[in-house]
């Protein structure tokens, strides 16, 4: 599979995920609605509702209770009173609550002693995070006309004469009032808005509505019915039809057209980014370009162009990336130049001392010349000396290998540095023509080094200082301490000093700062080694030199 068909599949997962949005935003609208059919239920009756809805619009603070103005409506629609008690039991606020029940001391007792009332009770938190208490006495006016008209009512005639007082306090209060036959047949209806339809007897017995009271005459069979007309509610409702439909067709193209139009503008640049990190892989280090050569990405001034404005920074990593890459190719072309160059040199540095052992054992092995004994002591030492240097070659080889296999073993023990310094002085005092200085400290120095590698790390550095300068080079070497935590180690000359590039490549492998047809020149590997033996010692090692100015470096170890 293609990137442009992942890159199709990945935009029309995105189109599915959106599609589920929008299904999951239906799904909010419509518990949105059921929420708000909720709160129409509480509106209608109280009763309904749970302790959270009083939480919210009753606050409890310092032993003050306010009612919010909306729950208050509520309350007076429906016939009800609220009183908040604290979590001590005292009475913090109220509303619409009898007298009777205020100043009573005992509260609960007294509101169920108020006449057709029910008595609910809620548990609510305070600002204070402690308990408060809602009790809602819901007054049942339809009950106490029903208990009134029963005494009323003449049972063998089936008829009750209200008054016109009676008849305007029902239609005030909301209430309605029938008088049925034993069958359930409507003989009078007063009040509210009455039902008009007759009663079978199986919906007399399932009469359950708690906005309605029944009550039977057990000598006549007549049937009293009272009830009351809940508060008005604001309907919602949500009108499906053909309109809607279309509506719905309409946003779904618009939102298919908007994900392919938003999809071909954000995609584009990620496959010119895509095709780009390619040629990057490919080993094409450049920007990618059009059928005519020209940028794809970039503007002939050398801005972005504005579909890929987006992405700048993206855009700005991948040229810097291509930028380093390409320096990293020149670097390692520069790197391979430089190991042949130093095979080169350490082929020649092989032969030349093989050549002469070669040359003077020929020499000895020839029956045409009677050697002296002092002759053949000198062609001895030459090939000993020759040998010496192979030998140190080879060595060189072999610990370079195992400090990049980190197989190099280190045994650290306490050392006098100073000592270890001295030992070093001395024998290059012996045998150089070079002014060699020693400054070190006061007191002694112990340092945990191992001692084998440690005079390898001086040794090297001294014998470069040597190497490199002319006779009569002043070379100074001095030890100090720093905080009883590290010791610095600095080796200064006033010599001929190396200039930038020499310094850049001083520690790399395979370069060779000296002309290699020297084989007393070194391998080029004695700084590198030097650097990985300090680093070994969790040490570092600076160096600072110009042309003509000398050279000075600086070692610094843990104590």
């Amino acid at each position: 599979m293609n990137i442009h068909t992942r890159f199709i599949l990945h935009l029309l997962g995105r189109l599915i995920l959106t599609g589920f949005l929008l299904l999951l935003s239906i799904l909010i609208i419509f518990l949105f609605i059921a929420f708000l059919t909720m709160n129409s239920a509480i509106e209608k009756d109280l009763t309904t509702a749970e302790g959270l809805y009083f939480s919210d619009r009753v606050e409890v603070k310092d032993g003050k209770a306010t009612i919010d103005q909306h729950l208050q409506k509520i309350l007076q629609k429906q016939k009800s009173w609220l009183i908040i008690l604290d979590s001590r039991g005292d009475i913090a606020g109220s509303y619409g609550a009898p007298d009777s029940v205020l100043s009573s001391k005992h509260l609960l007792s007294a509101a169920d002693e108020v006449p057709f009332t029910d008595i609910h009770t809620w548990e609510i938190l305070n600002m204070d995070d402690e308990p408060s208490y809602v009790m809602l006495g819901k007054h049942h006016p339809e009950k106490q006309w029903l208990s009134k008209v029963k005494d009323e009512v003449d049972w063998s005639k089936g008829e009750w004469l209200p008054s016109s007082k009676d008849q305007r306090q029902l239609k005030k209060e909301g209430v309605w009032i029938q008088l049925t036959d034993p069958d359930g047949n409507v003989l009078q209806a007063y009040g509210d808005r009455p039902p008009s339809e007759d009663y079978t007897y199986k919906d007399i017995l399932q009469l359950d509505d708690p906005d309605q009271s029944v009550h039977q005459d057990p000598l006549s069979g007549k049937i009293l019915i009272s009830g009351i007309h809940p508060p008005a509610e604001a309907p919602i409702s949500v009108p499906i039809h053909n309109g809607w439909f279309i509506a719905l067709i309409v946003i779904a193209l618009l939102i298919l057209f908007s994900t392919f139009w938003y999809a071909r503008n954000l995609g584009t640049p990620l496959l010119i980014m895509v095709k780009w990190i390619k040629q990057l892989s490919d080993g094409q280090y450049s920007q990618p370009v059009n059928q005519v050569g020209e940028s794809t990405i970039y503007k002939k001034n050398g801005k972005l162009k504005r579909n890929y404005r987006l992405y700048k920074e993206l855009f700005s990593q991948l040229s810097k990336l291509t930028d380093t890459l390409k320096s990293n190719e020149r670097h390692e072309k520069k790197v391979v130049s430089s190991r042949e160059e130093w095979i080169s040199g350490l082929s020649h540095d092989l032969k030349t001392p093989l050549s002469s052992i070669t040359g003077y054992a020929q020499m000895l092995q020839s029956d045409q010349y009677e050697w002296t004994p002092e002759e053949i002591r000198d062609f001895a030492g030459t090939i000993v000396d020759k040998s010496a240097f192979m030998k140190d070659l080879l060595d060189d080889l072999t610990l370079v290998y195992q400090l990049n296999s980190q197989a190099l073993p280190i045994r650290k023990e306490r050392t006098d540095i100073n000592e270890a310094v001295r030992r070093s002085v001395i024998y290059f005092i012996n045998t150089a023509q070079a002014d060699i200085r020693f400054l070190p400290t006061e007191t002694p120095m112990l340092g945990m080094v191992d001692r084998k590698w440690f005079q390898r790390i001086l040794d090297n550095l001294l014998s470069n200082a040597i190497k490199h300068n002319g006779d009569g080079t002043t070379i100074t070497i001095s030890t100090e301490a720093i905080e009883n935590q590290l010791l610095v180690i600095k080796i200064e000359d006033d010599g001929e000093g190396m200039d930038s590039e020499t310094l850049s490549h001083l520690f790399q492998r395979f370069y060779r700062g000296t002309n290699t047809s020297d084989s007393g020149s070194g391998t080029g590997l004695g700084m590198a080694i030097t650097k990985q033996l300090i680093e070994l010692h969790n040490g570092s090692i600076n160096v600072q030199s110009a042309p003509d100015e000398g050279t000075r470096v600086r070692v610094i170890l843990p104590l």
